[in-house]
């Protein structure tokens, strides 16, 4: 079995091929009218023909048979039921494991802490928790609006209900 961290690359590299596919579609859902809502590239799962398939091209992309009958052609020609299977094995393995051994997480479970820049200021956001405790000798670095590091040193508490800034430096 390959290393976890190679099968996280190949898994990456594998969505980012599937992502290039979506922004080719948001391309031809500007050619049509009206222009599909969130396109995603066109990929006909195993169980489906070509006339069932163009179908829901047809529906997905409105007037794309009249605006580019080239390009929707092209579309049919490179699925699976034309003796392509490239892009559904490229989708099937874009899609495995996406949302295996993911744990049932019940809301009150959820903690996070969002930390960025708004103006020349360091800002913390805590969801789902109470407070984000910054321990003694412990520094958390930010980079500002300018791109200017700021260090948030500890020891510091900011909660929910805090007011104010963090205490920051440059550096």
């Amino acid at each position: 079995m390959l290393p976890i961290e190679l099968r996280i690359d190949i898994h990456d590299l594998i969505g980012r091929h599937r992502a290039v596919l979506d922004f080719v579609a948001q391309e031809i859902a500007g050619i049509c009218y009206p222009p599909s809502k969130r396109p995603h590239f066109p990929i006909a799962s195993l169980g489906k023909t070509g006339a069932e398939f163009a179908v829901e091209v047809d529906k997905k992309f409105k007037s794309l048979k009249s605006a580019s009958t080239e390009l929707r052609d092209y579309l049919l020609s490179i699925q699976h039921f034309n003796g392509s299977p490239w892009l559904t094995t490229l989708n099937e393995l874009a899609n495995k494991g996406k949302h295996d051994d993911l744990s049932h997480q019940l809301i009150g479970d959820f903690v996070a802490a969002y930390i960025g820049a708004t103006g020349h200021d360091p800002a913390i956001t805590l969801l789902g928790s109470a407070a984000l405790v910054i321990e003694d000798g412990a520094t958390v670095r930010i980079n500002n609006s300018r791109g200017k590091p700021l260090r948030v040193p500890g020891p510091q508490r900011i909660t929910v209900d805090s007011v104010g800034t963090l205490l920051a430096d440059e550096g």
